[in-house]
């Protein structure tokens, strides 16, 4: 009895839900350690190479190119929405003297050039000229290039947390798999009559016992 109650055995329940937790555990933390010093690596490097200032740059090259090609002022409100539907564009709008002549979040039907309504000017706003067929204007572009990286790193991160899961609790049961194997091999030898073939005892659990 004393002997039964140093070596009590453990259920294979426990067994398997303890490595359930340690795999759940591990996959947590590369998670964790992957999207978080992963995102701030991104951060840095968006910081210091001027990544989404260098993308708007470009656009609005593009849309300089666009508007000259097609003779646009700044109220061809459905050329205009034609260009924008073509990039991934938050929203865009165009100033002259501090008037709203197009923004991409209205309806064409609803801007027409009527708008006198001041606005007013944020120096945090990044405001870049564009020649239009009908003069200059300020056209602000907002975008938010950075969002499909940090989207790609999540399912990055999400992927290499599932692999992990899988590796530490296949890796934790192969004894217990390896096991049950030659258990029914030895099963399989008895049951052909060999009767001699001694049962193999390892573990600490229902099987063993």
């Amino acid at each position: 009895r004393c002997a039964a109650m140093k070596h009590k055995k453990s259920s294979l329940t426990t067994q398997f839900g303890l490595l359930l937790v340690l795999s759940a555990a591990a996959a947590i933390l590369l998670f964790c350690s992957v999207y978080f010093g992963g995102g701030a690596l991104l951060t840095e490097y968006f910081d210091k190479t001027n990544f989404q200032e260098r993308l708007t740059e470009k656009r609005i090259l593009n849309l300089q190119q666009y508007v000259e090609k097609n003779n646009l002022s700044a109220l061809d409100a459905a050329k205009l929405s034609l260009w924008t539907k073509k990039e991934p564009l938050i929203l865009m709008e165009i100033y002259r003297a501090n008037v709203l002549l197009y923004t991409s979040s209205v309806p064409e039907e609803l801007y027409n050039g009527q708008n006198d309504a001041l606005t007013p000017y944020y120096e945090w706003v990044s405001y870049y000229d564009v020649q239009f067929a009908d003069g200059p204007a300020e056209v602000v572009i907002y975008a938010n290039d950075t969002y499909r990286w940090f989207t790609n790193l999540t399912i990055g991160s999400l992927i290499l947390s599932l692999l992990t899961f899988l590796f530490v609790f296949l890796w934790g049961s192969r004894g217990l798999v390896r096991y049950i194997c030659e258990l029914s091999a030895e099963i399989e030898a008895m049951e052909s009559g060999d009767l001699d073939v001694p049962i193999t005892q390892k573990g600490n659990h229902e099987l063993s016992y």
